[in-house]
């Protein structure tokens, strides 16, 4: 879109301290709703605009649950200086976002999604122009993460490899953590692309892919040689995972029919590779459910964590031979069970898996002490999240303005 005539001055924002910060993309996302799905051909439907990308929705979503309990997000980003860049900005800043982290660049257009879904609200095709997205510049990066000195970032994987090093750069030198949304297969292997250390130096502490991202990584990984350092197999073979937490796995995938959809796409494996990397990863099957796979620095604490739970969400464990300082490690499998949805009540699957993200940021910045409880902590985090998804792929907005 060509530059506006007259570019309107964004409103100044106090540039405060805040425990959270989003580097990622907003955009103007355009959906087609259309009544059949042949290609080569047109089809009549509904086109409506709105303001998206996954870094925005994240931080949506963190606003709409988080500010009630004092939580304010900044979304460091870009925009044109054009028509859509200014209509996302004062768009925000009416509902209340902080957008001082937000540049308006005189050289790129601002982002923007194209999406087909089928009758049935499924993602069709999508077209996503995000090059002033993956050419974020790290300067502004860099000052913005200095300014606001957040304890955890939020990554969108839209962001280009530059930029991820930045983010990672600041972490690593403020002792900051950072959560990964892939947020597509291409930008899930293209995390391979950097040099990660391992667990207990990994810079990246959790992951939030689906089943067909994770799958993405694991291939990329082991396409660079990541599982074949000398780092990373001490770190596997301190685990102690052999055949008894495989069959463990199959035993229990037997009486969980989605959790038994989500292993039989190699899951177990990859997320079992991806661990030393990503000590957290929460798997997203979709109508199938949420598995996590954790890398857990107390193994005991967890065990007795989850066994004092007063509602016990199925699950596996391995004990660790290896130790970290006094206590031992081991790994944590758990399953989430879906919540019904049936197929009329389906607007649309854009912004479910960044809502769930967003709730899971809020509620780390929270209190994070769930990321390591196996029993109701954890349960109630990852029910509450995966219910806000429910809600938002039940609403025409790109997060639903009504979730908890």
């Amino acid at each position: 879109m060509p530059a506006s005539p007259s570019v309107p001055k964004k409103a100044a924002r106090p540039q405060t301290i805040t425990p959270l910060a989003v580097v990622g993309g907003v955009a103007m996302d355009v959906t087609c709703g259309i009544s059949g799905s042949q290609l080569g051909t047109s089809h009549p439907g509904k086109v409506t605009n709105s303001i998206g990308g996954v870094g925005h929705n994240i931080v949506l979503a963190i606003h709409y649950t988080g500010s009630k309990h004092g939580i304010s997000p900044r979304l460091i980003s870009a925009v044109g200086q054009d028509g859509d860049g200014n209509e996302i900005l004062s768009h925000m800043e009416k509902v209340g976002l902080d957008t001082s982290g937000i540049k308006q660049d005189s050289k790129e257009g601002t982002a923007r999604y194209v999406a087909m879904h089928d009758k049935n609200g499924d993602l069709v095709v999508a077209c996503a122009d995000m090059d002033i997205i993956q050419n974020l510049d790290v300067v502004h990066i860099g000052q913005q993460l200095t300014t606001a000195q957040p304890k955890w970032i939020m990554m969108d994987g839209n962001i280009g490899l530059e930029a991820k090093k930045e983010v990672l750069k600041y972490a690593r030198d403020k002792s900051a953590q950072v959560a990964f949304e892939p947020t597509s297969v291409p930008k899930a292997a293209a995390l391979s692309e950097l040099n990660l250390p391992v667990y207990p130096n990994n810079s990246i502490a959790l992951a939030t892919p689906n089943t067909a991202e994770l799958e993405a990584m694991f291939e990329a990984f082991h396409e660079k040689g990541r599982f074949d350092v000398d780092d990373w197999f001490p770190v596997i073979d301190g685990l102690a995972l052999g055949a008894d937490f495989r069959n463990g796995a199959t035993m229990l995938s037997h009486q969980h029919r989605g959790l038994k959809a989500i292993l039989e796409q190699g899951t177990l494996a990859q997320a079992i590779h991806m661990l030393p990397y990503i000590p957290t990863l929460i798997i997203k099957g979709g109508a199938n459910g949420v598995v996590v796979f954790q890398l857990i620095d107390d193994i005991e604490s967890a065990i007795h964590s989850q066994r004092s739970a007063s509602n016990k969400t199925p699950g596996l464990f391995q004990k660790g031979n290896a130790a970290s300082g006094n206590t031992k490690v081991g790994v944590y499998m758990q399953y989430f069970e879906p919540e019904e949805v049936g197929s009329q009540s389906i607007v649309s699957v854009t912004g479910a898996g960044d809502t769930l993200f967003g709730t899971l940021a809020m509620e780390i910045v929270k209190d994070e002490s769930w990321l390591n409880d196996m029993g109701d902590k954890k349960s109630a985090v990852v029910s509450r999240a995966m219910n806000n998804a429910v809600k938002t792929i039940q609403s025409k907005d790109a997060v639903c303005k009504s979730i908890l």
